[in-house]
């Protein structure tokens, strides 16, 4: 199985896998945009290739996006296998692809955001392949870490959570992000079922 590299040079060509019958929609082209702000910063993307369908993404843990301190770490940020595609050995294939770039670099390790009520990706993969769960955030996220140095510092959520949330007024505050071209429609949605 050979992996595409999708980068800068090339994201035109290949896209980045999800929403790719829709590259006219708002998300789609919003997502092209964050995404190529963040090959910058060192953000790697591989797509399977061969008619199969599944990707991954991730990036140095200093440029995260996600609310976790994760430096010295690389940090994925989506792992996604579909359809036929699953249960093949594909997520463990683009699994260690991560870890194989994260260990040329000489990072500490790499670390994850599971859940499993969201659309995150579940702990069972991560688990059976070293990682191991260091921090619990609510409602259901878990963090999880595979070291390759023992001694170095660990990952962790960035927490405080429910103070950052008292900032906000009562009601519904809708924090969002170009980084998945469907949460264009999961804020559309959330916003047209608040009224």
């Amino acid at each position: 199985m050979e992996l595409i590299d999708v980068n800068v040079a090339n994201v035109e060509q290949y896209g980045f896998f999800c929403c790719m019958s829709k590259r006219k929609s708002s998300g789609y082209k919003r997502k092209l945009n964050w995404l190529c702000d963040r090959f910058n910063e060192g953000m790697k993307l591989k797509i399977l290739d061969g008619g199969e369908r599944g990707f991954i993404e991730y990036i140095p843990g200093e440029n995260a996006w996600r609310a976790v301190h994760a430096d010295g770490y690389m940090l994925i940020h989506c792992i996604w296998v579909v359809g036929q595609s699953k249960g093949k050995g594909f997520g463990k294939l683009l699994l260690d692809e991560c870890i194989n770039d994260a260990k040329k670099i000489g990072m500490n390790g790499v670390a994850i955001v599971t859940s499993e009520h969201s659309w995150l990706a579940k702990r069972k993969l991560f688990g059976s392949s070293g990682f191991k769960s260091v921090a619990k955030a609510h409602p259901s996220f878990e963090l999880m870490v595979l070291k390759f140095k023992n001694d170095s510092p660990t990952a962790s959520f960035a927490g405080d959570f429910e103070v950052k949330a008292g900032k906000f007024n009562d009601g519904l505050t809708v924090f969002r992000t170009n980084q998945c071209p469907y949460i264009e429609d999961a804020t559309n949605a959330m916003l047209d079922y608040s009224n």
